[in-house]
């Protein structure tokens, strides 16, 4: 008895015969190459920082995805402080003055923009020490401290990687340094002319390096611009080409066509006077065109509304880069953004202020300044970011109403015996520091006070 092939077995061999002749035949049409949808796209295999900067310079919406995290971020500036007590410590006055006269958080903020055009940029700090930028501080030990110097800062320069080149980096593998810049290459001209040119090496001790998404390496960070780079091409031609359309729309264009029996006549068709009719009708104000032997017919000029291909580039943009959608088209769009959008987007930026912002490029910044002695060594100082908005009165009343619930909850269930007072304003209202103080001071006549629920507080923090 013969072995019978099934009929699905037969129809799955003829289905793959078809598509591996399909495929040989692409094979050979392409010569062997498999399809690159990069190329055919026009996407760029490597992104040169060039790339990157005039994306930024002149494409909008670049310029929008390397500012929003900054600019979202530093909506307001934070607090330098020492400690909490009312009376302002020489640090905090030194803080003060240095503050009102260089405003560092105005370098910071575009140290934090430009650093994210490229891989990273940086913030040179000039002091008057009398040495070369290519020197090390006098005093500075591997991690950038040192004691007893007595420099003041002269100025503040931020630079995005454009500028900028690490030209030395530290290759001894016993340093806490190992691997990190020890020199960069800094071209301080301004002009576009690239034979105006003014490099000067720097020594790590004078620049403070500012990286955001920085992944394997501790040295450079990915570019904001980067995972997105090839919806802001397809936006440039959208844009782009959306305008040329509408211009091109904006005049119809005109066929002529001569007069057949003319033409049978032995007649000929005036170009140069057609030509010049034209240029009348259309750079000047004459309405009519005066023609002779020939009709003029206007062609329907072909145009198509760009706004849903617009849109689906920016979602794909917002999706990448877990932005909401209506917070990235703006401030006036976000106004209607949703309450759950605009508790993650607020979560977010205060994740970055603590995560980032505070450790990697203020708290840099103060160490590097208590370094050179322009700020005097505290024993210890706080960054405090303030709420990145104000509340409105109703969402004042909304709070008011659950704190005052909770509190009476408290005081009804006679938890105090569970969770002390002051363990429970501070951890549980979340109370600040002036509020609980002011709460304690006013009800020191009526209730006892706790010493040891404030040595508590005190071995928590």
């Amino acid at each position: 008895m013969e072995d019978k092939i099934p009929v699905r077995s037969v129809m799955g061999l003829v289905a793959n015969s078809v598509i591996d002749s399909r495929h040989s035949l692409m094979q050979q049409i392409n010569g062997g190459e498999q399809r690159d949808l990069d190329r055919e796209l026009g996407y760029p295999k490597d992104i040169k920082i060039e790339d990157y900067k005039q994306q930024f310079s002149r494409g909008g919406i670049g310029s929008r995805v390397v500012k929003i995290e900054p600019d979202e971020s530093w909506i307001v500036t934070p607090s330098i402080a020492e400690n909490q007590e009312d009376t302002n410590t020489e640090f905090e006055e030194v803080w003060f003055e240095f503050e009102e006269k260089f405003q560092p958080f105005y370098y910071l903020h575009r140290g934090d923009i430009l650093s994210g055009i490229g891989r990273f940029g940086i913030l040179l700090i000039g002091i008057d020490d009398g040495k070369k930028l290519r020197q090390p501080v006098k005093g500075l030990d591997e991690m950038g401290e040192a004691e007893n110097n007595d420099f003041n800062v002269t100025y503040l320069r931020v630079f995005d990687e454009s500028v900028v080149s690490v030209s030395q980096v530290e290759e001894r593998q016993e340093s806490p340094r190992y691997g990190l810049p020890v020199m960069y290459e800094i071209d301080f001209s301004d002009s576009n002319n690239k034979d105006d040119t003014k490099k000067v090496s720097v020594h790590w001790h004078r620049i403070i390096h500012i990286a955001d998404n920085r992944m394997q390496s501790e040295v450079y960070g990915v570019p904001r611009m980067k995972p997105v780079y090839n919806r802001l091409l397809d936006i440039k031609k959208i844009l782009g080409g959306s305008g040329e359309m509408f211009w091109r729309g904006a005049f119809p264009g005109y066929s002529f066509e001569a007069n057949p029996e003319l033409l049978l006549k032995g007649g000929e068709v005036d170009v140069d006077g057609l030509k010049e009719e034209l240029f009348k009708f259309s750079e000047g104000l004459q309405r009519y065109i005066a023609l002779s032997g020939v009709s003029a017919k206007s062609l329907t000029p072909q145009t198509a509304d760009p706004t849903k291909h617009m849109d689906a580039q920016l979602k794909a943009v917002a999706l990448t880069l877990g932005i909401p959608h209506r917070i990235l088209m703006g401030s006036e769009e976000a106004k209607v953004a949703g309450e759950a959008d605009d508790k993650h987007w607020r979560g977010r930026m205060r994740r970055r202020e603590n995560i980032y912002i505070t450790p990697k490029i203020i708290r840099p910044f103060i160490n590097r300044l208590i370094a050179f002695g322009s700020l005097p060594k505290p024993e210890k100082y706080k960054v405090e970011w303030p709420p990145l908005r104000e509340m409105t009165e109703k969402e004042v009343s909304e709070l008011a109403m659950q704190k005052a619930e909770a509190l009476r909850k408290y005081v009804d269930a006679n938890a105090e015996f569970v969770i002390p007072k002051s363990l429970f304003l501070k951890f549980i209202m979340q109370l600040p520091e002036p509020q609980l103080r002011a709460i304690e001071k006013a009800t020191q006549g009526l209730t006892r006070p706790d010493d040891e629920d404030v040595e508590l507080v005190e071995e928590i923090e």
